[in-house]
C-alpha cells in the first residue's frame, strides 16, 4: 500500500442545505424535570445538579443543544426552577416559538463564591461536570452558558476564556467587579481581547436600582468601545432579586433560542457562501499507531463504506454530507469539544477535519 500524508480537495459545484435539530414543535410529550448527582473528577465531591431533557428526548434519538445555568450566591441549582424557567421555556418548546434544548443547572455550593482560581476551583469543577455530561446526554455541538448575579460571573469567566466551547453568553445582574479577581481571569478585563467578529452571542441585563450596575455598565462600555456586538437591556424598576429576575425570564429563553437558531443555521450559510476549493485533511491523536492512510481506504470512506478506525465529530459529518458524500451509519460520533480526547484515547483511530 501506498503510504501517503492524504489530502482531500473538494470541488463545491452546488451547496446542500443541512438541518441539524430535529422539527421543533413536533412533540406532544412533555419534557423530564431531575434532580441528580455525579461525582467530580476535580475533588471527588458528589454534587446535585438539576437535569431538563426536552420533549421526546427519552423515546427518540436526536441530539439538542446544551444551555448551562448557573445560580447566584447564597442560592442553589434550584434557582432557576423558582424563577419560572423551565416551565417557561417547556410551554414556548410546545408552541415552536423555541427550541428542544437540555438544560443543565449545577450546584456550585461554597466554592462557587470563592475567588480561586489555582488547584480545586470552580471554573474547573464546572468544565469538568460539562465534559462529564457529554459523555451521559445526547447533545450536540451548541452549547450555550449564563448565569444570575455570582453566576453571571461565572458564565462570563467560562465562556470568554473558552470560546469555542460556546455559542452564547447570558449575564443576568451579573456581578463584575475589577478587584473579584486578577485579570488573567476577570470578564472585565478579558472583554479587552474579545474579537469584533466573535461568534459569540453575548447579553448582559440589569435593573435601574441594581446593586450589580457598575459593572454591567462597565462591561458593555467596553463591549461597545471594541465594536463586539451584544444585546445590553436596562430594566426599569428592575434591582437585585428574584422577584426581579422572574420578570424578564421569557427575554432570556429568546435570546438563548435565538443564539441556538444562529448558530445551527451557521454552517449551511457558510457553506452556501463558498466556492471553489476546500481542503480536508486526516488528523491523529498524538501518540498514534496509525501512521499512514492508503488512497483505495480513503476512496471507500468518502463512497459510504464503513471504516472503524474513523471517528468524525457531528459538525464535520454534516459538512461532509452536504457536500453529497456518504458517512456511513455505523460510523463513530463525538461532539467538536471531545474529538481530541476520544482520538487520543484511541491510539488506532484518525479523523476527518475541514482545514481553514
Amino acid at each position: 500500500m501506498r503510504r501517503l500524508l492524504w489530502s482531500i480537495v473538494l470541488v463545491l459545484l452546488t451547496m446542500m442545505s443541512i438541518s441539524v435539530t430535529a422539527e421543533e414543535g413536533a412533540c406532544d410529550e412533555a419534557g423530564t424535570l431531575s434532580r441528580e448527582t455525579y461525582r467530580s473528577a476535580v475533588d471527588g465531591v458528589a454534587r446535585k445538579y438539576t437535569l431538563y431533557l426536552p420533549p421526546c428526548y427519552t423515546s427518540g434519538a436526536d441530539t439538542y443543544p446544551v444551555l448551562t445555568l448557573l445560580h447566584g450566591s447564597n442560592a442553589d441549582d434550584r434557582q432557576w426552577l423558582r424563577l419560572g424557567f423551565i416551565d417557561s421555556l417547556e410551554a414556548l418548546i410546545h408552541a415552536a416559538t423555541a427550541p428542544p434544548m437540555i438544560v443543565l443547572m449545577p450546584d456550585g455550593g461554597a466554592v462557587a463564591n470563592e475567588n480561586k482560581f489555582a488547584g480545586t476551583t470552580y471554573d474547573t469543577i464546572l468544565l469538568d461536570f460539562l465534559s462529564q455530561m457529554s459523555e451521559q446526554l445526547r447533545t450536540n455541538d451548541l452549547r450555550a452558558i449564563g448565569g444570575i448575579s455570582r453566576g453571571g460571573f461565572w458564565a462570563y469567566h467560562l465562556g470568554l476564556r473558552f470560546a469555542d466551547d460556546f455559542v452564547a453568553i447570558g449575564g443576568h445582574s451579573p456581578y463584575f467587579d475589577e478587584d473579584h479577581a486578577p485579570a488573567a481571569f476577570n470578564p472585565l478585563d478579558l472583554a479587552e481581547y474579545i474579537d469584533a467578529g466573535t461568534h459569540l452571542k453575548l447579553w448582559l441585563d440589569r435593573g435601574t436600582r441594581d446593586y450589580a450596575a457598575d459593572g454591567v455598565e462597565r462591561m458593555h462600555l467596553t463591549l461597545k468601545r471594541r465594536q463586539v456586538p451584544h444585546e445590553h437591556n436596562v430594566y426599569a424598576g428592575g434591582d437585585h432579586s428574584e422577584d426581579s429576575w422572574r420578570l424578564f425570564i421569557s427575554d432570556y429563553i429568546a435570546f438563548y433560542s435565538r443564539a441556538f437558531a444562529s448558530a445551527r443555521d451557521a454552517v449551511p450559510a457558510l457553506l452556501a457562501a463558498r466556492k471553489g476549493f476546500e481542503l480536508w485533511l486526516p488528523a491523529v491523536g498524538f501518540g498514534t499507531l496509525l501512521t499512514s492512510l492508503d488512497s483505495a481506504e480513503l476512496s471507500a470512506v468518502l463512497a459510504g463504506q464503513h471504516d472503524p478506525r474513523l471517528i468524525l465529530s457531528e459538525s464535520a459529518k454534516l459538512q461532509l454530507e452536504g457536500h453529497g458524500f456518504i458517512v456511513h451509519e455505523n460510523t463513530v460520533l463525538t461532539t467538536s469539544n471531545r474529538l481530541f480526547s476520544t482520538l487520543w484515547r484511541e491510539k488506532r483511530s484518525y479523523t476527518l477535519v475541514p482545514f481553514d
